[in-house]
């Protein structure tokens, strides 16, 4: 459990406009990397938000990252409910099995969270003031 309380408290940390609730998307720059935010659902207790990492270039090797969170503000947890297009992990897995996750996908990805968020705490970015389209 400790890295579900961890990673809220990161989160809550480097992104304040998550408990000001006020925006739904920011972008932030640390030299040529960009990671941005976005607020997917918002209620009263929780937050689905998605991290992504922002690659100078679309064909860019590796992938970027893309992380989907849900943030549980009574209980200030952070569980990560996707990971690069991978939907609704369990928490534990028969192994061998078909699309090869490990047997803990779920904590391993919330571990990789955890290091990623770490280490942007580490770092010194800026937010990025791009102009955010809204639909009509």
């Amino acid at each position: 459990m400790w890295v579900y309380e961890k990673n809220y408290g990161f989160l809550m940390h480097l992104f304040p406009f998550l408990r000001e609730g006020n925006r739904t998307r920011q972008i932030l720059r640390a030299g040529q990397q960009r990671l941005e935010v976005v607020v997917l659902e918002k209620s009263t207790y929780t937050h689905l938000i998605e991290l992504r990492q922002l690659a100078e270039h679309p064909d860019a090797l590796p992938a970027a990252l893309a992380l989907r969170v849900r943030l549980y503000h009574d209980a200030q947890l952070a569980e990560v409910n996707a990971c690069q297009e991978h939907y609704r992990l369990r928490p534990r897995y028969e192994y061998p099995n078909r699309n090869m996750y490990h047997r803990d996908e779920k904590r391993q990805t919330n571990y990789l969270l955890h290091d990623w968020l770490h280490a942007l705490a580490t770092m010194r970015f800026d937010i990025d003031d791009e102009p955010v389209v809204t639909e009509a």
